[in-house]
């Protein structure tokens, strides 16, 4: 008997010893060590409003993880078409608001187009940390304004019925905005309209009084990139200025592609017909080595020689995809070309490429396969995406979501990668559709 209570007291003991240890009802929440990789690409907002989901009304659609306040009027759109803002009341806005992760170092980059079928004053488009602005852009007597501290700097004069691109890179770390509008810059090193700490939150709000509509679309914001151009806060017009070009006769300009899916119409066209020489377009960067990935797509209506893209390290070459005897190819390390693909024109690819600058190596895909591995490359930096076609090509090559990012690391406890079991009869298949996406990260 004896016994038995000594045993029943130590089991208590060591009950409430493990309660006192772990707390079943507190929450709980198992996290992956990371292995830390520079800058990682990301996007915090990315919104196209082509595709929305209806409520109980069948007119009152509800744009996923948005607070939308509607009391001053009503938002609307058509699929894969157009969303619009639509406020018609002189005492209350229509305003949306989108929380993201809140941020508090490095840059971020915001990026949208609207119109407007006549001009609304009072519209505002804001970067906040909580209620308060960090970044405000507005309308104001009929121009397109940024408030920096106590000052308003005028960027653009507002058209009814024209669309405009306005991208706006925020630097949390100097507290300085830069500001694009149809990629032509209009505001550089301008202080924040408010300081505040970090950045959590997107809105965008009509005027109390002003009536009218507006046309909005689409919204990103992402960091983390060294080069992100899908020419999302572009309009039909030249070549985005943060970008150098050496034309030779030629031209090169976005152009807006009709079979492309709105909001994502605009593209980049470079005509080699007139040309007397080669012509370039080239993007300067921070030097970037280790784990990158480049990207590009590349439409070529009629097949040439001399398309060319190249990652440089200053002028020195570190690697080459081209067009050479009708085929897809690339320069390897001793400097001859090697063909990898028989390319369909008159059709978009996707060219994508693993390098690993400390080891020397990369692979290559196509179309999201892998068609070349173990390139080798030099141990360099890069520091300049180019893109060119030889004076003697005469062609057109037009040119669409241009990346170049760090690799992301995986988690040191990541799940290993299956081992092929070898097939002792029938064989099982799965496939698998996602056919939702809900938020934005």
């Amino acid at each position: 008997m004896g016994t038995r209570r000594r045993l029943f007291a130590i089991l208590m003991l060591v009950c409430m010893l493990a309660t006192l240890t772990v707390n079943p009802w507190e929450d709980s929440t198992a996290y992956a060590d990371t292995i830390n990789s520079p800058d990682k690409a990301e996007y915090l907002l990315d919104e196209d409003f082509s595709n929305l989901a209806t409520s109980y009304e069948p007119n009152d659609i509800v744009p996923s993880g948005w607070d939308v306040k509607r009391a001053g009027g009503s938002i609307s759109y058509s699929f894969n078409n157009w969303f619009k803002i639509s406020d018609t009341s002189d005492v209350l806005p229509v305003s949306m608001n989108k929380k993201i992760r809140s941020q508090s170092s490095g840059t971020l980059t915001l990026e949208y187009r609207f119109k407007m079928p006549s001009v609304v004053n009072g519209v505002k488009w804001q970067l906040r940390s909580g209620a308060t602005e960090c970044v405000s852009l507005g309308v104001q007597n009929g121009s397109l304004v940024l408030e920096a501290g106590d000052a308003i700097h005028s960027l653009q004069m507002i058209n009814a019925n024209t669309e405009y691109g306005v991208k706006v890179i925020v630097n949390l770390d100097a507290k300085k905005v830069q500001t694009y509008v149809n990629g032509l810059l209009k505001a550089a090193d301008k202080s924040f309209t408010h300081d505040v700490a970090v950045i959590d939150n997107f809105l965008v709000t009509t005027g109390d009084v002003t009536t009218g509509e507006l046309f909005f679309a689409p919204v990103k914001i992402y960091k983390g990139y060294a080069v992100n151009e899908k020419f999302n806060a572009t309009v039909q017009g030249p070549l985005p200025e943060d970008w150098q070009s050496q034309l030779n006769g030629g031209v090169i300009a976005v152009e807006k592609m009709d079979n492309s899916k709105p909001p994502d119409v605009f593209s980049l066209k470079m005509n080699a017909t007139n040309a007397a020489g080669e012509m370039t377009i080239e993007k300067h960067v921070p030097s970037q080595e280790g784990k990158l990935i480049y990207e590009f797509k590349v439409f070529i209506p009629v097949k040439k020689d001399g398309f060319s893209a190249v990652l440089k390290n200053e002028d020195s070459t570190v690697f080459q995809w081209l067009t050479k005897d009708g085929k897809f190819a690339y320069k390897n390390a001793s400097g001859q070309t090697v063909a990898f693909y028989d390319y369909i024109p008159n059709l978009w690819y996707h060219v994508k490429l693993k390098l690993n600058t400390v080891t020397g190596k990369a692979d290559l895909y196509l179309n999201g396969k892998l068609k070349v591995e173990q390139i080798d490359i030099p141990l360099s930096s890069v520091n300049r995406v180019n893109f060119s076609i030889e004076g003697s090509n005469g062609g057109t090559m037009s040119l669409d979501d241009i990346l170049l990012y760090h690799e992301t690391a995986e988690p040191m406890d990541y799940v290993p990668a299956p081992v092929s079991v070898p097939s002792n009869g029938e064989l099982v298949g799965t496939q698998a559709c996602s056919l939702w996406r809900e938020g934005s990260t």
